[in-house]
């Protein structure tokens, strides 16, 4: 069964939509009025346990989540929605991580969260324009963020691909150490020895800091792209050393600062 509004409509209540019905908004918004749970947290304006909706900007105010999932029982599509609230999407769909929920051309203007128990989460032509912190695995294609929009991988805990390129999240010294093929910085980070990028790989900071207390060779490439970091040293040693490259070493949107050379080659 497919809803379709034709209209605007305001909300004191959470509007729960049951297993196999679809909402399209046709364009219109739902906005909600109402007070918070008696324990105070904020509530889904719109619950979901799969299906799909599409044409839909969702205002939850500060008492609303404007998308919430408490549990999915089939696959989650969302289309062409615009959604706003104390959350703009939250869910976790419990412990067995069984369906996936994409996104399509939706916009987020609030905090965008959610757990691990879904079986992936994708995200096509989104735009975040406040915090999104993933937890399971998830894909970003042609995703951007906005002035307030941050990546948060802070809590991270399954597999990052953006636009194809699979990343291995990294928020400590020790898991850059052991990391391997395409890096995503989840935070800033200080380390005490070189970092290997594998040949034809990629290091993404996300526009962290990757602080260097080594005297000597701190990244170390034979081909590969270094992108979107500040690589900070103590006044010493070499940012990027190049050697025996087998594939060309790009860097993009990289600031270089406190080292004797910025980019040095040998063998």
């Amino acid at each position: 069964a497919v809803v379709k509004l034709g209209k605007n409509i305001e909300l004191t209540e959470s509007l729960i939509l049951p297993e196999g019905v679809h909402l399209d908004g046709n364009g219109y918004k739902i906005t909600y009025t109402g007070e918070r749970n008696a324990s105070g947290g904020s509530v889904g304006v719109v619950i979901v346990s799969g299906g799909t909706i599409k044409n839909l900007t969702i205002d939850g105010g500060e008492n609303g989540r404007a998308l919430l999932t408490n549990g999915l029982k089939s696959d989650l599509a969302v289309e062409n929605c615009e959604f706003s609230g104390t959350y703009g999407f939250n869910g976790n769909t419990g412990a067995t991580p069984t369906y996936a929920a994409t996104f399509t051309n939706t916009v987020f203007n609030d905090w965008t969260s959610y757990g691990t128990g879904f079986e992936k989460v994708v995200m096509n032509g989104c735009t975040f324009n406040a915090n999104f912190r993933p937890y399971c695995d998830t894909e970003l294609t042609n995703c951007t963020f906005g002035a307030d929009g941050v990546l948060d991988l802070s809590e991270m805990k399954g597999k990052l691909t953006i636009n194809g390129v699979e990343y291995t999240s990294v928020s400590t010294a020790d898991g850059l150490s052991t990391a391997a093929g395409n890096i995503y910085l989840a935070s800033d980070i200080e380390v005490s020895s070189a970092i290997n990028l594998t040949s034809g790989s990629t290091l993404n900071g996300n526009g962290n800091i990757l602080k260097s207390t080594t005297n000597d060779k701190f990244v170390n490439t034979s081909g590969g792209t270094i992108e979107n970091i500040t690589l900070q040293g103590n006044d010493t040693g070499r940012a990027v050393f190049i050697a025996n490259a087998t594939s060309d070493v790009v860097l993009n949107n990289v600031v270089i600062d406190g080292f004797v050379y910025g980019i040095n080659t040998g063998s």
